[in-house]
């Protein structure tokens, strides 16, 4: 819960970094490395609890969050806006001058008010129906796929495990490139197609009992929902 919870906050710090017209690109580059974490840990987990034990695992997932946080506190910076007000500027004074370093993006009043003003606008209510089909099915399917591959097909276990990850890494990295697509030819078109792959695939998974198939199948349901994935994230700044 609090992984998640930090990832939608780094959402909002990318965000403001960066113009209207480069906001697929930048929400799909962090989301897109960002979520590579599932598959890391469906290919990684197994191999650590086997020759070390669950207790190394559970050890080393620590020491990679507290890597993780010292970077982050060295490294990370918040967008001018806010750093400006931190220096001891006047909301409005602040924004002029985070405007003229090129922000685009500001926040609207409080964390309350801005919840409000989104729960207000209609388009959100879609979008959030779209993200969370499709970024939530990606964690589902990530969790599901292993005992899937194993159950209807018979493979062994390392193959389910490389299908999944396979799977995930797909998801997820193509969410780099949707989100160039969304950046030129707009979010509402990508989101289309990319629904539409995901439609097709989830077809092809449901009814074609061929192994093959079945394969791309998963290939086009992970392009699907990673390239929505990132045409979401360029539709919400923009409404």
């Amino acid at each position: 819960g609090c992984g998640i919870a930090t990832f939608s906050v780094g959402i909002g710090q990318v965000s403001y970094w960066f113009p209207q017209k480069r906001q697929g690109w930048a929400l799909g580059a962090y989301a897109g490395f960002g979520n590579t974490a599932p598959a890391l840990a469906t290919i990684g987990l197994p191999v650590v609890t086997m020759y070390w034990g669950l207790s190394s695992a559970y050890l080393i997932s620590a020491g990679i969050l507290i890597a993780g946080i010292l970077l982050y506190s060295f490294l990370g910076q918040n967008a001018w806006f806010f750093q400006l007000l931190r220096n001891g500027y006047q909301a409005d004074e602040a924004r002029v001058m985070a405007q003229q370093k090129g922000q685009e993006i500001f926040p609207r009043g409080s964390a309350i008010q801005a919840l409000t003003a989104a729960a207000r606008t209609w388009r959100m209510w879609p979008l959030v129906v779209l993200y969370f089909t499709t970024f939530g099915g990606f964690l589902a399917l990530t969790a599901w796929f292993p005992t899937f591959w194993k159950a209807y097909y018979g493979v062994n276990l390392a193959t389910a495990v490389s299908l999944t990850a396979a799977f995930s890494l797909l998801t997820s990295l193509i969410r780099v490139p949707g989100g160039i697509w969304a950046d030129r030819m707009g979010g509402e078109r990508v989101a289309i197609m990319a629904l539409a792959s995901l439609l097709l695939g989830a077809l092809i998974v449901a009814f074609s009992g061929v192994y093959a198939a079945t394969i791309v199948g998963a290939a086009l349901m992970a392009v699907g929902m990673g390239v929505n994935n990132a045409a979401v994230f360029k539709l919400v700044p923009r409404y």
